[in-house]
């Protein structure tokens, strides 16, 4: 995955302002190269650290290298082109106004056949004709006729109603994904303004589900930022973006992913390991007041664990309170397990 920053007058996804340059160019992937004070940077968390190379990795004899972003035309090839890098670019807009109008048509449309079919059921004078489907085909063609229409009606209202419910389900795009390619729209215009979907803010859906991001994300990116401004990487498909892109810089949210996945590591173990040095000392009192210390470091440390799942996760609240318990929990059995060889004794 990759995300999308501008990196002249960029719009800060969190602010939804402009904010100032780099001061590293306006092509879309800048130069590779190392700068001063850096190459201590572990090259398994970033492996873009050093000297980077222009052409795509090594690939099977046979396979087909894709086009970089310069050689489609620019325009909706160009785009599309753009926004296949990454499936988290893949905004497009639901037309919701369009849809209820659609859907209230076809409803009302199969009211009036609904009211047509009433009435002719009412005119006839024979009423043993409507306990036969067979007699009611032979007394005419109009009926069969009316039958076919309203079955096409429900048909069609029925797709319609099928496709609205699977749009329904998808979920607008994170912030982050939405400011990559509106910053790219900004500095870019791929489109006239009248046709540029990505201005529909409130209208547009992500075919793909949102990623998980936290704070703790956002920090770990605008380090990633800092520590390497000047960045060359190739896209998911093993293509270079090329360089004709104005204002733009595409980075590999895999390594983020890495990165925070071992800060939350180390975290959880350090919270689990931090309690059990006073809560091993308050044991050993065995006091009034060492029993209320006892407690409020459990509770303060699983505080503490809670808040951090809030912070770096997007848990679910009742993910939260299990997490939490287990947490408790696990404090609980070593507190047991040092209390009751005291009481045994």
């Amino acid at each position: 995955m990759s995300r999308l920053e501008s990196s002249d007058n960029q719009v800060d996804p969190e602010r939804g302002m402009p904010s100032g340059g780099n001061g590293s160019g306006d092509s879309l992937i800048h130069e590779g190269g190392t700068s001063a004070g850096q190459s201590w940077i572990p090259k398994h968390l970033f492996p873009c650290v050093g000297k980077q190379s222009n052409t795509p990795k090594p690939r099977l004899p046979g396979v087909i290298v894709p086009k970089t972003l310069k050689e489609y035309a620019k325009g909706y090839p160009r785009l599309a082109a753009f926004l296949d890098i990454d499936e988290n670019f893949m905004l497009y807009r639901r037309f919701g106004v369009l849809q209820a109008r659609i859907l209230l048509y076809k409803q009302d449309e199969l009211r009036g056949l609904e009211e047509k079919l009433d009435r002719k059921d009412k005119v006839h004078s024979d009423p043993e004709l409507l306990l036969s489907r067979e007699r009611q085909d032979q007394g005419g063609e109009s009926r069969k006729e009316l039958m076919r229409e309203i079955g096409e009606a429900f048909k069609d209202y029925a797709q319609l109603l099928a496709i609205a419910r699977d749009i329904a389900t998808l979920s607008q795009p994170p912030p982050s994904d939405y400011m990559s390619v509106y910053n790219y729209f900004q500095q870019n215009r791929p489109l006239c303004q009248e046709e540029a979907h990505i201005y529909h803010q409130e209208d547009l859906v992500a075919l793909k589900p949102a990623r998980e991001h936290s704070c703790l994300d956002s920090l770990v990116e605008k380090m990633f930022r800092k520590l390497r401004p000047n960045t060359r990487i190739h896209d998911r498909r093993g293509a270079h973006t090329g360089s004709t892109e104005k204002g733009l810089v595409l980075f590999d949210i895999d390594r983020v992913n890495r990165v925070v996945s071992i800060i939350v590591t180390m975290a959880v173990v350090g919270l689990l390991m931090a309690p059990v040095c006073p809560l091993w000392k308050l044991t050993r009192e065995q006091t009034k007041i060492s029993i209320g210390k006892t407690i409020a470091v459990m509770f303060g440390f699983t505080s503490v664990f809670s808040g951090m799942l809030f912070l770096v996760t997007r848990a679910k609240r009742q993910e939260i309170m299990s997490a939490a318990a287990a947490y408790a929990a696990v404090l609980m059995v070593f507190l047991g397990s040092q209390v009751s060889p005291t009481n045994g004794g």
